[in-house]
């Protein structure tokens, strides 16, 4: 992902008073994007325009197709308009906003049936979409495992998320679900976290060759492993008890993790870097320490995992790129960097 385009925001500064609204009319907004999002990708693989160009040549998830700009445009566009003065980062910034907003419908924000007493600040939040994660999964025809993101950070902290899903592994149509990472999850008829019926954990990462990546599995040993494909999808399987750990790569964003985290946090995981450090939605959007989400019964198997990383070679190496020695504090110093 190149840096500077991904910092790129819309912004739109229409009083300069800070503007609080509900958690829940803010999250069933997102919601609403995020279908209208997965109504795009569909229309898109429907007409089989399907074809991607590499952002990034010769690295296949830097994939970009004619369905992720469409989402994007839909999504920001909408969001954009319901939301003045909301900052929202979207990870294809270059799509151009959608002028009709879907033929001028505006956003729902009353599609939950439940109000909450917590309040966003408008000025202290950023939106982060990502309008297709998976995109290679989409192009090769891995549809269950393509989402669309949309997920609200205020400082730090997730607050809530919505994760569209185009294509249900049931085959039914769109749908999305939803969470605020204090444990309010839908909709009614979400899957739930289910314990898993073997005691041994199952993790479940990419198939990338990354060094600190594979210590980072390595860090969870008698586990079972699994390959699983696209950020988000992974965090779902975490949030929605299919396994126990989720191993992100060092190459996702923020985009990729503040919605799908929201789940996990519901559920009572843990999302953080692989050093143990929660991850940050205030300044770069790059993940570029690694992620490890975790289940409520793993919480021990991550801590142990981050303490094992701190020794790891493999893991330090990634530290010393950033002129950093040694584990104390690592994480948090190189982010700093």
């Amino acid at each position: 992902m190149r840096l500077a385009a991904a910092l790129c925001c819309v912004a739109m500064a229409a009083s300069l008073q800070p503007q609080t609204v509900p958690l829940h009319k803010l999250l069933s907004t997102c919601i609403d994007a995020a279908g209208r999002g997965c109504a795009r990708i569909r229309s898109v693989q429907e007409s089989g325009a399907t074809d991607a160009t590499l952002k990034i040549a010769g690295d296949a998830k830097s994939a970009l197709t004619a369905a992720d700009l469409a989402a994007q445009a839909a999504v920001v566009g909408a969001l954009s308009k319901a939301w003045p003065g909301l900052t929202i980062v979207g990870e294809e910034d270059e799509a151009a906003l959608d002028e009709d907003h879907e033929l001028g419908k505006p956003l729902d924000d009353a599609l939950l049936d439940w109000e909450c007493t917590t309040s966003v600040d408008l000025s202290k939040a950023r939106v982060f979409v990502d309008p297709l994660d998976g995109t290679r999964e989409f192009v090769e025809g891995r549809l269950d495992a393509v989402q669309c993101l949309v997920g609200v950070a205020v400082g730090d902290a997730p607050v809530c998320g919505a994760v569209g899903l185009p294509f249900p592994a049931d085959g039914g149509p769109p749908r999305v679900i939803y969470a605020t990472s204090r444990g309010s999850v839908g909709p009614s008829d979400a899957p739930r976290a289910l314990k898993r019926d073997s005691e041994t954990l199952l993790v479940i990462a990419g198939d990338g060759s990354d060094a600190a990546q594979a210590a980072a599995v390595e860090a969870f040993p008698g586990a079972d492993f699994a390959v699983r494909g696209a950020a988000g999808n992974k965090l779902k399987s975490v949030a929605e008890g299919e396994a126990d750990v989720a191993v992100l790569h060092r190459k996702t964003s923020a985009w990729d993790t503040c919605a799908p985290s929201s789940a996990v946090l519901a559920a009572g995981g843990r999302v953080t870097d692989y050093f143990g450090a929660p991850l940050s939605y205030t300044g770069a959007v790059g993940n570029t320490l690694g992620v490890i989400a975790s289940s409520k019964r793993a919480a021990k198997a991550h801590d142990a995992a981050c303490a094992t990383l701190r020794r790891d070679a493999r893991a330090l190496a990634v530290l010393e790129s950033y002129g950093v020695r040694g584990p104390s504090h690592a994480a948090d110093i190189a982010r700093d960097l």
